[in-house]
This record gives C-alpha cells, sequence and structure tokens, in this order.
C-alpha cells in the first residue's frame, strides 16, 4: 500500500508537468478537459486505495463510499451534455463480468455452495466474456475509421465537413509513405495509416538540438526534406496556432513544383501525389511566399 501510494504522489507530481496537461493556444487552455485522461492512472490509483483506508471500512462508510462513486459516475457520463455515450447497457455487462462475477465466486465460497456450480458458473461466465470480447473486437476493427460522423471539436478543421475527404482517401490507401503536416494531421494522423495500417505516416518537420521538433520555415528545407523522407503523398492542413480556414505555406511550396499532382484540394487542405523529386532552387520564383 506504501508503494502505490508513493507511486500515486509521484505520478500525480509528474501530470503537472506532462505537455498536453493544459493544451492550447496562448492563455486558452482548451485542451484541458479532454487531456484528464492522462491522469486516469493517478485517479485509479487514488481510488483503489481510498476503501482500504481503516476509518472507511466501518459501519455505513462504506456504502456512503459507493455512493459517493455512484454519483461522481453519472455526473461524469450521464448527464454531461457534451459527453454523448451510447454504451451504459455494455458498459453495465463489462462491470458485472469483470467485478461482479469474482464478487459471486467469492460470495458463493464463504456460503459453501457446491463447488462444482461455482465452476460450472465462471466457465459460463468466461466463455461469455471471450465470446463478447471478440464480437466487439470485430466490430471495432471494421468500424474504426469509418467518417460517419466528425469529432466534435470546437470548430476545428477536423470539425468541419472538409476533413471527411481527406479521413475518407486516407482509409483506403495502402502499402504508402504518407507525409503530413498542420494541426488536423497532428491529431488525426491515425486516419492515413489505412484500415490495414500498412502506411508509413510521418509528421513532416526539422529534428533540432536537444531532442526539439520544429515546423521548416523555408521552402528548400521543405522540399529537400519531402526528398528524403522517399513519400509517395503530402497532406497539408491549417498550422499549429494558425486560422483554420486559411491553407498553410507548405500547400504553396508543394503544388507549385512539377513533380507534383493535386489529389484532394478541401478548403484549405490538401492531399499531394508526389510523382518525383522536388526542386528546391524554384523555391527562389515564389519569393516572399517561400518563407513562413
Amino acid at each position: 500500500m506504501r508503494g502505490l501510494g508513493g507511486t500515486g504522489m509521484v505520478a500525480g507530481i509528474a501530470y503537472i508537468f506532462t505537455p498536453l496537461t493544459a493544451s492550447g493556444s496562448a492563455y486558452d487552455p482548451s485542451g484541458f478537459d479532454a487531456n484528464l485522461r492522462y491522469v486516469a492512472p493517478v485517479l485509479m490509483v487514488g481510488f483503489l486505495l481510498l476503501p482500504l483506508i481503516p476509518w472507511i471500512r466501518h459501519g455505513n462508510r462504506p456504502w456512503i463510499l459507493i455512493g459517493l462513486f455512484t454519483i461522481l459516475l453519472i455526473q461524469g457520463t450521464v448527464i454531461q451534455a457534451n459527453w454523448k455515450f451510447h454504451h451504459h447497457l455494455a458498459s453495465i455487462g463489462l462491470a458485472f463480468l469483470v467485478v461482479g462475477v469474482p464478487a459471486l465466486i467469492v460470495a458463493g465460497l464463504r456460503r459453501r455452495i457446491s463447488t462444482v456450480a461455482i465452476v460450472a458458473f465462471g466457465l459460463v461466465m468466461l466463455v461469455t466474456a471471450v465470446a463478447l470480447g471478440r464480437v466487439r473486437e470485430n466490430y471495432y476493427l471494421d468500424h474504426r475509421y469509418v467518417t460517419a460522423s466528425r469529432p466534435p471539436l470546437g470548430g476545428g478543421f477536423r470539425a468541419s465537413p472538409q476533413w471527411q475527404p481527406l479521413q475518407d482517401w486516407g482509409r483506403k490507401q495502402s502499402h504508402q509513405r504518407i507525409g503530413v503536416v498542420g494541426r488536423a494531421s497532428a491529431f488525426g494522423q491515425y486516419f492515413f495509416y489505412g484500415t490495414d495500417l500498412s502506411n508509413h505516416v510521418q509528421y513532416i518537420g526539422q529534428q533540432l538540438n536537444h531532442g526539439t521538433f520544429r515546423p521548416i520555415d523555408k521552402c528548400g528545407l521543405w522540399r529537400q526534406t519531402i526528398n528524403k523522407g522517399h513519400y509517395d503523398y503530402i497532406v497539408t492542413t491549417p498550422k499549429l496556432g494558425a486560422d483554420e480556414t486559411v491553407a498553410p505555406p507548405e500547400s504553396l511550396w508543394t503544388e507549385r513544383d512539377k513533380n507534383v499532382k493535386v489529389v484532394i484540394q478541401s478548403g484549405p487542405a490538401a492531399v499531394y501525389k508526389i510523382l518525383g523529386p522536388l526542386d528546391p532552387a524554384t523555391c527562389a520564383q515564389l519569393g516572399a511566399q517561400a518563407h513562413t
């Protein structure tokens, strides 16, 4: 218990220094609520240790604690307007299989119920859990990248209809090298791995000292990086921290090369097919637009 307590304290302190603790633009930590998931391990340790405190284990206090946990669960899922959760029955069933079944088995042993009956019950529940898990696994693998609904991301580009053509295109690709850039590509790049996960997807930037990774700010370096990466496609989306209705400079740097073909143009985003090496020397023809 002391080890768990120490682990929880260290993890809680570490969470404060996690880079995405309060992500978002300056003075607008819009990602704070979504990124609370990174503190979930700390909460799990805390919820595990809390019922083991001796003072809580006397009288009606355990039931009071269960009631508080229930209220917390309802508050966090059922009545939240921005949490569209449609799997309450499935969650209850999972809780029964994971928590209820072992508890019933322990209770049966204490009441000296027939060992054969308890073993049979356990085996039936185990087979049921495996069967249901397999069904859900197959459903997830078949529907994980379906574009039926857009993520409600507060008006960002990925919450717009213009993102869906890129998402649909990414699902259909196979065994391709795809370079991506921009906020939507950063947070939605998993779509570009394809349904068979065979694509090589890489966010394009420049590696600097001490492990830092920064955007490329010059056309020539951008094209050289694409050539070194041997990409088949480049996906450009609006820049991080910029107006998400404006195309990034990387779009201009890419499409103005003779060895590039536009595959998709969807608002400020685009997908480009790389037909051959790009020419950094022709960046000078873009003038001031060759720099961010």
